[in-house]
């Protein structure tokens, strides 16, 4: 199975239940993401970073409510061994959390929109989100390869035991 449909079938499954009455609320959205099972959170969260990234950059993925979620997208990325994207993301994240909100605060100030650094942006600040855009377009680290490993190894393999312990 090649990588893009695996992950898009696992993509699916993780915003089947999503709908926007409850993307309109922070809490009932974030809660939502914490309670599917860990594989779908993962799929979710770095599915997600990956395609605001390529839609915009760091800057519209923080403008909008996706952005809640990159605190739970960095710690994924490091789940599944995306360490140079982690690393982008982990810098993205000083520059704009610059007041040093906590998780909770944070994912509430990308939510309503009132994140300073965003709302202000300053040239200087527009500037090194613009070099941290283009890091990781050139990275050479393939992120959907290391997600659909992620899933193969985790998931796939989990089924596989499940199946072998009901056979025998």
């Amino acid at each position: 199975m090649k990588n893009r449909k695996l992950i898009d079938i696992y993509y699916k499954e993780s915003v089947k239940d999503l709908n926007k009455t409850i993307m309109k609320d922070k809490d009932s959205w974030y809660d939502h993401v914490m309670q599917l099972p860990e594989h779908l959170q993962v799929v979710y969260t770095i599915a997600n970073f990956h395609q605001q990234l390529f839609k915009g950059g760091f800057h519209l993925y923080f403008s909008k409510p996706h952005g809640q979620f990159a605190y739970l997208a960095l710690e994924n990325l490091w789940m599944i061994r995306a360490i140079k994207s982690f690393i982008i993301l982990k810098g993205a994240l000083n520059e704009v959390n610059m007041e040093l909100h906590s998780p909770d605060e944070f994912r509430t100030h990308v939510f309503q929109g009132t994140l300073k650094p965003i709302k202000e942006s300053d040239e200087d600040f527009v500037d090194i989100l613009d070099e941290l855009d283009t890091e990781y377009y050139s990275l050479d680290e393939d992120i959907e390869e290391l997600l659909a490993n992620y899933l193969k190894t985790t998931v796939l393999t989990h089924q596989h035991e499940q199946q072998l312990a009901d056979y025998l």
